[in-house]
């Protein structure tokens, strides 16, 4: 067994956790043991991560795919799906987990975040004589099927602004 641990600014806002009752919680500043299965890999996982995604990111993937199944061991086993939201200041990711805490949807953005070194030199090579502004990496899945992971990069040349979409797997 693994254990991750993640300080980050975290609110997590719960519905339905119970038979009849609806609990919300807000967290902040709050530290999280998750236990994960080194030889077990969330299909989540599978599908979001690769050399291309940011490690701010990765740290919040890998958080929120264990995080569903812990409340459900933790607690009484809800009757229907519940969603968590996932906060830093860079940006979130908001999940639905169904009844037996396996994450069935994501969506996450994060800004301004910092792109892996072989990201940053395929944009310079696609772009070259512009610099880098800001960016926007963002995520949508669903039940087992990726929908899109997209990087919006800004880029700067003199007075000259352009924004560029990139889909993570035209990256090399």
């Amino acid at each position: 067994m693994k254990t991750l641990i993640i300080h980050l600014l975290i609110t997590i806002s719960i519905t339905t956790i119970s038979y009849a009752q609806n609990l919300n919680a807000e967290l902040e500043n709050t530290t999280y043991k998750i236990k994960s299965n080194k030889n077990v890999t969330p299909h989540f996982i599978k599908e979001v991560q690769n050399r291309n995604t940011p490690n701010h990111a990765k740290h919040f993937e890998n958080l929120a795919s264990q995080w569903g199944i812990q409340q459900v061991s933790k607690y009484d086993k809800p009757k229907k799906s519940f969603n968590a939201t996932f906060k830093s200041d860079k940006g979130q990711i908001a999940v639905t987990y169904d009844k037996n805490g396996k994450l069935i949807a994501a969506e996450e953005e994060f800004k301004n975040i910092a792109l892996p070194k072989h990201v940053i030199q395929f944009i310079y090579n696609k772009h070259r004589g512009w610099t880098v502004t800001g960016n926007i990496y963002s995520v949508s899945y669903h039940r087992n099927k990726l929908l899109k992971i997209l990087y919006e990069v800004q880029l700067k040349k003199g007075y000259l602004n352009k924004s560029v979409q990139l889909n993570i797997d035209t990256i090399y």
